[in-house]
């Protein structure tokens, strides 16, 4: 398997070619060897990291909360869904710095309602902000199932969604799709822009705007990218997070591009004819893409 395991958790195969797993534990010198498949060890490994953070500290505070979910359960995802959950890491800590920021409230303390951290989290992160928002609740029932903290349900439970979330999904949506479309012929159709876009979303680690792209119609995909292109033209456009950065890779390309099609010793096929007098010989007779090696 591609993904590496947790911390602490080892992968060895027998003579027999069977692959077995050891847990190492506290004193960091014995291991304990985990039985069943990969799912029932990643089960006992996040049962084996609650135990050990609830040892160690009391989690007392909604923050403390997050970071145990993030310390226990994200490298479980990460193993099972692959890198596409680590916009996860991003949102957790985002809520842990909001409340924090709040007088780092207890889990039975009142806590400012969820308007007021969509506000918190500006315009340009009100999809995202609504998603955090849900992630809270999930991560109470979480606790609830995985760990014996005596909670009751989150305070964000049964919060509606802010009202301009649609707008808002729709601009950062169009605006994802904006810079995907860089990546394809410039007369490629709606439908495989769409396609491509809800791929690459999903690769970069933003499966929540793939879902929500895959979701929309031809009209609402239009309107997407209508709301996208006025936001640009005003310098408002949200800012988009994506898990790979691709964003600035792309900006790159966008910039290669250009530069491209000036270049002396360019032509229509991309290609650059002659070598410049300061390329080393044996170079590669066309231009790299920043970043494109990673």
């Amino acid at each position: 398997m591609a993904n590496r395991l947790p911390k602490g958790l080892r992968r060895r195969s027998g003579r027999d070619g069977k692959v077995n797993y050891y847990l190492k534990l506290a004193d960091g010198v014995r291991e304990l060897r985990l039985y069943g498949d990969l799912d029932c060890v990643l089960a006992q490994w996040r049962t084996h990291q609650i135990a050990g953070t609830l040892q160690g500290a009391d989690v007392v505070h909604i923050s403390d909360l997050l970071e145990m979910f993030e310390k226990c359960e994200i490298p479980v995802r990460r193993i099972v869904e692959g890198e596409q959950c680590s916009y996860l890491i991003g949102q957790v800590r985002a809520l842990i710095a909001f409340f924090k920021e709040h007088g780092n409230p207890g889990l039975f303390s009142r806590v400012p309602p969820a308007g007021d951290y969509l506000l918190w989290r500006g315009a340009s992160h009100v999809y995202r902000a609504n998603g955090e928002v849900r992630l809270l609740n999930h991560v109470f029932r979480w606790a609830r199932l995985h760990t014996s903290i005596p909670i009751g349900e989150s305070p964000w439970e049964g919060a509606s969604p802010d009202e301009k979330l649609r707008e808002e999904t729709l601009k950062e949506v169009g605006t994802a799709m904006a810079f995907y479309r860089l990546e394809l012929r410039a007369d490629v159709n709606l439908v495989a822009l769409r396609e491509h876009s809800i791929k690459q979303l999903k690769l970069d680690g933003r499966p929540d705007l793939a879902e929500a792209l895959r979701k929309l119609t031809v009209n609402d995909v239009q309107c997407a990218l209508a709301l996208a292109a006025k936001a640009m033209a005003e310098g408002s456009a949200p800012k988009m997070i994506l898990g790979t950065r691709r964003s600035a890779r792309l900006h790159a390309l966008r910039h290669t591009t250009r530069s491209r099609s000036t270049h002396p010793n360019h032509d229509r096929s991309g290609w650059i004819k002659d070598k410049p007098d300061d390329q080393p010989p044996g170079a590669a007779r066309f231009p790299s893409i920043p970043g494109s090696d990673t």
